[in-house]
């Protein structure tokens, strides 16, 4: 139930970066948007995590540095 509830805040916030920086699939962050979508993840960090858990922003961190797999 927690993994669950992980992944949909993750994938939450891998939606509202691919909305914010103007992609349109989520690999758009690691690849086309990857500047844009670490930028927004430093500038907005507060507020990513306390509206999406410290867990679901170091697994979007990490995935848009390329470091796993979502």
């Amino acid at each position: 139930m927690e993994n669950d509830r992980l992944r949909n805040r993750a994938d939450d916030l891998l939606y509202e970066l691919v909305y914010q920086t103007g992609g349109t699939y989520i690999a758009d962050l690691r690849f086309t948007k990857k500047e844009q979508a670490l930028k927004l993840l430093s500038r907005k960090k507060e507020v990513y995590i306390q509206q999406y858990g410290e867990a679901a922003f170091q697994e979007v961190n990490a995935y848009v540095q390329g470091a796993v797999k979502i």
